[in-house]
């Protein structure tokens, strides 16, 4: 079963596989928008990090239901 956790790393990972390929294709002209670019990852790894610790939450509550 796929849970709602899956399905927002599974998005965040496909965003920053997109930011990190248009990185690598030289989208960025400017070293401002390379910046921008480096800091729109490191937001995306950021939420991924808070999904993770409320998934983790989430089941310690859920396990402690039981």
């Amino acid at each position: 079963m796929t849970t709602v956790f899956e399905v927002l790393f599974d998005k965040i990972d496909e965003e920053i596989e997109s930011v990190s390929g248009a990185m690598t294709n030289g989208s960025a002209k400017t070293y401002d928008e390379y910046q921008k670019l480096c800091g729109v990852i490191k937001g995306l790894n950021a939420a991924k990090a808070h999904v993770e610790d409320l998934r983790r939450t989430t089941e310690e509550d859920y396990d402690n239901d039981d």
